[in-house]
């Protein structure tokens, strides 16, 4: 062949790769934002003119070839997608941060402290009881029967895994698990308030886990679990008691079957309480209970809430500890009553408004023939924000973090059942303002704030032993509502939007962005691609989203409704993560692009949020 004919073939195939793979990349996600810079190349303005390009491989062959070679390479480098890869980096070393280990010298401080008002805290007896505590739960767990344990534990937890135990039992299946193992416990946190101290362990164990049928013996569910693979997790467990407790070396604890504030023998019952003394033994008013158990993704330091201390002024025995741990009972009863499609599970817990906006949502489904799946429902952390006082009225707002497995039935049967989606909810808690919080329950917050009687489940707004009216909130906490987070973000909180969330924060955003796309009912090839880029710069498998993308069902009637409060928060917490490396690129400025007309929002509006978004704090480099 001829030099000429050579170079005009050259000419011809390269000409040919270049044409196809623009075509390749606008048809099947190459789509990219021009917002004042291109990522593409210009051959006509701005750059090489495609005419002195051919010139040159004609004239200059070897010159011509190299030139070309240098724009396939940095066309590649372009399409490669650097800025997702700086995106998902910038995240991914966030979330190696929250695992920071604490360091060394604070928990010698913390262990100070404790010693300081207990002589006789014993650290390693402490870690041993917390390794002995997880195996016993992992047991009680694995036979169904909790009340061998329930005296370790808070009401809200207890009624946390006897639910989850209810919906397995209800779905035909059972947990079965084999081989648990603790590979390390660690003291990651402490804090004392004027009423309770909490100390935090992490614990770092694995297991094998799956699922059999619930008629499945003992030793079926055994075998089954012996065939998994060992999955390692971290938890952090909580444990609190009451300031001013000490360790009673001679008494004991309450696993050696003692009562803890008198001696007496004590093996458990419904009540809690020691048939002696009375002491209600799972309170924390006398020895440490397991209060919360706090998906590792999710973990905060325990906090003092000094913040807090004018409520005690008319209120004594108010503590943060038994608040969220009254919340999150009222939450798992505002799941089973979801589950169920019975609002009368939250009878005694929350308003009468309340209770009946339930009454409606529930029925609404019922007529469109649509009723909620809910598996493997957790909790990720239950966090206090904020407590208020106005017109005799206490006010608080308690954040859940949470996720669960959820689908749709249509008449009766099972229609889909959607991948693990995490939610993030906001349970607004109001109270009489004279109320007081009794000192003798503690963190027995399943209980008649009158008598201490416990809680029935029979639907009556009343105490079943004393007749207190239970859900007016004249003597304790009850639900309000529950606001999704962006409901609940005032416009003027810039500074709670994180720049370098979670990944479960991730998975909610994306999958709520996923619902919004495929609001109208059509995604269309442009859209997927779009969402698909988000999922790759975030770090989050595409099968946590795909199915929302066929009307997943939502726990929450209220949607990002265009152009509200609500979708401006939404798109306010995408502008965050999109600068968590500092900059927007081409592809995250068309994310953003996409987000903001999908929620009736303006380009204007997105500019300002970029703007004011540049300004705020950097994320945070670790605890």
């Amino acid at each position: 062949m001829r030099p000429g004919a050579r170079s005009q073939s050259w000419i011809w195939i390269v000409s040919a790769w270049t044409v196809s793979t623009t075509a390749w990349a606008r048809g099947g996600g190459g789509e990219l934002f021009n917002s004042g810079r291109s990522d593409s190349f210009d051959f006509g303005s701005g750059g090489i003119p495609l005419d002195l390009l051919f010139l040159l491989l004609a004239r200059h062959p070897l010159l011509g070839i190299v030139l070309i070679i240098a724009f396939i390479a940095l066309f590649a480098y372009a399409r490669s997608g650097s800025g997702e890869t700086a995106t998902r980096r910038a995240l991914d070393r966030a979330d190696a941060l929250r695992q920071t280990t604490i360091d060394p010298s604070q928990v010698a401080q913390w262990i100070s402290e404790l010693k300081a008002s207990d002589p006789s805290f014993d650290l390693d007896a402490l870690l041993s009881r917390v390794r002995s505590l997880f195996g016993e739960v992992q047991g009680a767990w694995f036979q169904r029967d909790l009340e061998g344990v329930r005296r370790y534990l808070s009401d809200a937890t207890f009624r946390r895994l006897a639910l989850q135990l209810r919906i397995m039992d209800a779905q035909g299946m059972r947990d079965a698990i084999d081989e648990p193992i603790v590979h390390a416990i660690r003291l990651v946190g402490f804090a004392r308030s004027s009423a309770f101290e909490t100390v935090q362990f992490s614990v770092r164990a694995s297991l094998r886990d799956t699922d059999v049928a619930a008629s499945a013996s003992d030793a079926e569910a055994r075998a089954a679990a012996s065939r998994s693979a060992p999955e390692e997790f971290i938890e952090v467990w909580s444990l609190v008691r009451r300031c001013g407790v000490r360790t009673d070396a001679t008494r004991g604890p309450i696993a050696q079957g003692q009562c803890p504030n008198c001696g007496a023998p004590f093996n458990g019952g419904a009540a809690n309480t020691c048939t002696y003394c009375k002491a209600i033994v799972n309170s924390g008013n006398y020895d440490w209970v397991l209060a919360a158990i706090t998906q590792g993704s999710e973990f905060v330091e325990a906090r003092s809430y000094q913040a807090l201390e004018a409520i005690r002024v008319r209120d004594p025995g108010f503590a943060a500890e038994v608040l969220e741990d009254r919340a999150a009972l009222i939450f798992w009863l505002w799941i089973d009553a979801q589950l169920r499609e019975a609002p009368d599970a939250i009878a005694k817990v929350a308003l009468p408004a309340m209770r009946a906006a339930l009454t409606s949502q529930i029925e609404r489904r019922t007529q469109a023939r649509r009723s909620a799946i809910i598996q493997e429902c957790a909790v990720g952390v239950v966090r206090c924000l904020a407590i208020e006082s106005a017109d005799g009225t206490d006010r608080a707002s308690v954040e859940i973090r949470w996720s669960a497995r959820i689908g749709e039935a249509a008449s009766g049967t099972r229609k889909q059942v959607l991948p693990n989606v995490p939610f993030r909810s906001v349970m607004l808690l109001v109270r009489n303002a004279n109320a007081t919080t009794s000192t003798a329950t503690g963190l027995s917050t399943s209980r008649c704030p009158n008598c201490s009687a416990p809680l029935g489940d029979n639907g009556d707004v009343k105490c079943d032993f004393c007749g207190s009216d239970l859900a007016s909130g004249s003597g304790d906490w009850v639900l309000e509502r529950i606001l999704r987070w962006e409901e609940f973000l005032p416009s003027s909180a810039k500074s709670q939007v994180q720049r370098a969330p979670s990944l479960d924060e991730r998975k909610r955003l994306l999958f709520a962005m996923a619902v919004v796309a495929y609001a109208d009912g059509t995604l269309d090839r442009r859209e997927r691609s779009l969402l698909e880029n988000l999922a790759s710069r975030w770090s989050v498998a595409w099968s946590n989203v795909e199915l929302a993308l066929h009307g997943g069902f939502q726990l929450f009637e209220s949607t990002l409704l265009p152009g509200s409060i609500q979708a401006e928060q939404f798109l306010r917490q995408l502008v965050a993560i999109a600068l968590v490396d500092d900059r927007i690129d081409v592809r995250e400025g068309k994310l953003l692009e996409f987000a903001t007309n999908k929620l009736g929002l303006s380009s204007a509006l997105l500019k300002t949020m970029i703007s004011e978004a540049r300004d705020s704090p950097p994320p945070v480099k670790g605890r």
